[in-house]
């Protein structure tokens, strides 16, 4: 167990009790990165990607894990420590974030990519000749890793049109020389079953969901380091630990809101600190309380 004693705050938040309430719970809202152990297997995969060198068969990644437990957190957090740079060859961008299309095919993917990359195409155009496209516009950048994000979204698609897009994006990799990082829920692990080749090629890193345990308490010793409030909550003594994580839908987005309004109330109240009382009356909705409004509707 986490011993419930007042702990020292981040050097930030440190800072910000000097602050008035309003600049506070401003600061409370903004990202704070906050490492837990597998997200630090992840960053460290991420990072083995940008600076492996160029080979026929680069090596990629997926990320897998359910909504809101923090996998676009940390492929954001990555592109950001490796921004585009301008060089005398011209503005180069290692790293390219895209999404897989809800409903998924060859043409909309390449369709997909090109639009977030901001480049005027034909959508009507032939898979081959949008594909030709965002290959050379993905070469010109100097794409090292292209990350596709909602990637599940594959799965819902036609086993033809899966392998169709798995082909497609195996031979871009081939072609380039550069990683892919899919990203997505459980689902994505069933699409690459429908190409053993691109699979083989990919380290899977999984998300697992939160567990009421000390690994989860670890993680609300880290979140109170960043709350600048004035009195220790001791978020992970048992008892606070246990209602944060009824709430908490077993993720770590789930914790980070329930944290948030919890601490938001913890200043407006002039208590500045997290109650079980504080953490019951907060307006976050689980799965269990969507049942019961989906009874009332």
């Amino acid at each position: 167990m986490v011993a419930a004693v007042e702990q020292k705050l981040e050097d930030d938040a440190l800072r910000m009790l000097d602050h008035d309430d309003i600049a506070r719970i401003s600061y409370i809202k903004q990202d704070h990165w906050i490492g837990y152990p597998a997200a630090t297997r992840i960053a460290q995969g991420l990072n083995d990607l940008i600076s492996h060198p160029t080979s026929s068969r680069m090596p990629s990644m997926a990320i897998v894990g359910r909504p809101n437990n923090g996998k676009t957190t940390l492929v954001r957090r990555f592109i950001s420590k490796h921004p585009s740079q301008n060089t005398e060859n011209g503005i180069r961008t290692p790293i390219v974030l895209t999404y897989m299309p809800a409903s998924s095919d060859e043409p909309k993917f390449w369709t997909s990519l090109l639009t977030q990359l901001m480049v005027t195409h034909r959508p009507a155009a032939s898979a081959r000749a949008l594909q030709n496209q965002a290959e050379r516009v993905l070469r010109e950048m100097g794409v090292r890793v292209l990350i596709i994000d909602e990637f599940h979204h594959l799965a819902s698609a036609p086993l033809r049109q899966q392998e169709n897009v798995l082909a497609a994006l195996k031979n871009l990799s081939s072609s380039l020389s550069l990683s892919l990082v899919l990203v997505g829920t459980q689902a994505l692990l069933g699409a690459l079953r429908a190409d053993d080749q691109l699979a083989t090629r990919l380290t899977p890193y999984v998300l697992e969901r939160w567990e009421a345990n000390q690994n989860y308490q670890h993680l609300l010793f880290k979140f109170e380091k960043q709350l600048p409030l004035h009195n220790p909550s001791n978020l992970a003594s048992p008892e606070l630990a246990n209602e944060i994580y009824s709430r908490s839908m077993q993720t770590i987005g789930g914790t980070k809101a329930v944290v948030i309004q919890a601490a938001i109330k913890a200043i407006e109240s002039a208590g500045e600190m997290i109650t079980p009382d504080i953490v019951r009356s907060i307006d976050v909705f689980t799965h269990h309380d969507f049942g019961k409004l989906m009874k009332k509707v």
